[in-house]
């Protein structure tokens, strides 16, 4: 209890016991002289004079309720009231009439102990305290302040209590609302982590690449799923990077296994597509046949030279089929007459088609054919596919390496073919866009095609009756870029990767007469799973117009009809 509170119930109560508990606790209080005062006259009331009783009465400095609890006499109660003029009942009905805490507090002063002394208490109280609950009722810190400024010895010790609980209550609130934060920044933090693995693990889903989802979220939602996954992600992931990084009868195995799904390559690849992997046959090989003793006279020859892999075969085969498909075709009896059927049974203008098997390194095949052009006269051409192993056979020649007798033997054809001064010829060099380093017997894909041209110039193969040279950039689809920019790609890879080979041609070409020197950008459309193709003629076209600007017509429809 601090000080104001003690000593406003040693001024209510006036008891000695208070009064020494006031001075043993505060020796140097505010009140100290007061509480001495008081002790002295209630210790001694009854020896002093009854005219300085009265005095002390009335100004406050005891009560007469104090003089009465000290035991003084009855007597000089009834003296000192009688003298003041003063009468219980009267003080009672003023104190109630007026509703004043002064009047009450006059009741009080005189009557401590009398009859209606505890009603006036309490009245007296309530109307005291009534801004002590006006104060709570706002219970703010600056309320409670005001009123300890205005009320400095009244519920001090409660003022006190509600400033703390204040305090407490700001700092609990504070404390709450950092939690609240902590709370939202820890939801907002999760939710991004979800929306991260979830975004995640679309992007694993479309490169396959299950594995960079794992790192990032080794605990994520779709961990054990990207587990499960990762044994087929590499594949999937090569696969959406480069349709032909497998075969399509690996790929229909792996379905069968259960190592990928017939939905992962449909994600990949489509229905059409799709449809034709899980339908996948091998494809037959081609009829090798024996290459003629010489060509016919009579028509234009058409070299097709090309390292394997090259596309050559696939060219030769998209030659023939939109020539056909066109109906200006006539396959004429020769020694490579199934060969020219088969091949030209490859593609066709809808669905997918298979491409065959590399055709033999070592057999010529001579295709016999008319070709019927937009004036209704036909042009007699013979392509001649040659053999792939003829570039290493001229590279062991000219470099005195061992040629056995069979190479020796295609070699010695293929020279008397090109020596062969009856016909016109033309060359299409098959090289395939971006294989310039690719190895075949240890050997790059240029060094076998400059070998080749210094080869040809030496033999003196290019002649007047040369009519057209073509490089022949095959599968252009893998170039990055739109199809109209194909062919000055094309045009620039041959100049830049291939000049070994490109340089001497030129000149050759220029010394010789040659008409036509060019680099034609190819391809025979969407090729996918290595060997299937949604076949696109647009540029076999091109090549059938070439053969088509430097043959000689002959005839008409009547005698292409009479063949």
């Amino acid at each position: 209890m601090n000080e104001n509170e003690l000593w406003r119930q040693v001024c209510e109560q006036e008891s000695l016991a208070l009064i020494d508990q006031y001075l043993q606790q505060f020796p140097f209080g505010l009140h100290v002289k007061e509480a001495k005062d008081k002790q002295l006259i209630l210790k001694s009331c009854n020896t002093i004079d009854m005219r300085f009783l009265k005095q002390y009465v009335q100004k406050g400095i005891v009560s007469l309720q104090g003089l009465i609890s000290a035991g003084l006499s009855q007597q000089k109660v009834d003296v000192i009231l009688q003298t003041l003029g003063i009468s219980e009942e009267q003080l009672y009905n003023t104190a109630v009439s007026q509703q004043t805490t002064a009047a009450m507090g006059e009741y009080l002063k005189y009557f401590p102990a009398g009859p209606h002394a505890e009603e006036l208490r309490q009245m007296k109280e309530r109307i005291e305290d009534a801004p002590w609950f006006e104060t709570c009722q706002v219970n703010t810190r600056e309320a409670y302040m005001a009123y300890q400024q205005q009320h400095p010895d009244r519920h001090t010790s409660d003022v006190r209590d509600r400033l703390a609980a204040i305090e407490a209550a700001e700092i609990l609130a504070k404390q709450m609302e950092e939690i609240k934060r902590q709370q939202e920044e820890e939801r907002i933090r999760q939710e991004q982590l979800r929306q991260q693995d979830e975004a995640d693990w679309a992007t694993a889903c479309q490169t396959y690449d299950f594995q960079t989802y794992l790192n990032r979220h080794p605990d994520g939602k779709h961990a054990q799923e990207a587990n499960a996954k990762k044994e087929s992600s590499s594949i999937l992931m090569n696969l959406s990077m480069d349709p032909n990084a497998y075969y399509a009868g690996d790929l229909k195995n792996y379905v069968t296994k259960g190592v990928i799904s017939g939905d992962d390559l449909f994600r990949i690849f489509g229905p059409q597509k799709t449809d034709a992997i899980m339908n996948f046959t091998t494809p037959s090989q081609l009829p090798e046949g024996m290459p003629p003793i010489e060509l016919a006279k009579n028509t234009t020859e058409v070299y097709f030279w090309g390292t394997p892999s090259s596309g050559k075969t696939c060219a030769l085969g998209a030659l023939i089929s939109s020539a056909g498909r066109r109906g200006i075709l006539e396959k004429l009896p020769c020694s490579g007459y199934d060969y020219m059927t088969r091949l030209g049974n490859i593609f066709n203008s809808r669905g997918v088609c298979t491409f065959p098997y590399s055709t033999s390194v070592e057999t010529i095949q001579e295709m016999m054919m008319r070709l019927l052009d937009s004036d209704g006269k036909n042009h007699s051409v013979t392509l001649v596919d040659m053999a792939g192993e003829l570039f290493r056979s001229v590279y062991f020649k000219r470099h005195g390496l061992f040629l056995d007798q069979g190479k020796e033997s295609t070699l010695g054809m293929a020279m008397k073919y090109l020596k062969d001064t009856r016909n016109k010829k033309m060359h299409f060099f098959v090289v395939e866009y971006g294989a310039h380093d690719n190895e075949w017997e240890g050997l790059r894909m240029k060094d076998y095609l400059s070998d080749m041209m210094s080869f040809l110039e030496f033999e003196q193969v290019f002649k007047k009756s040369t009519v057209g040279v073509y490089v022949l950039v095959t599968k252009c689809d893998k170039i990055p870029a739109p199809r109209q920019e194909r062919p000055r790609l094309a045009y620039e890879y041959v100049e830049q990767q291939l000049n070994e080979f490109w340089g001497p041609l030129q000149r050759v070409c220029s010394r010789t007469g040659v008409a036509d020197l060019k680099v034609l950008s190819y391809s025979v459309g969407d090729v996918f799973a290595q060997k299937l193709c949604l076949f696109d003629p647009l540029d076999t076209e091109k090549v059938i117009e070439k053969l088509l600007v430097h043959t000689p017509a002959i005839g008409g429809w009547s005698e292409w009809l009479k063949g």
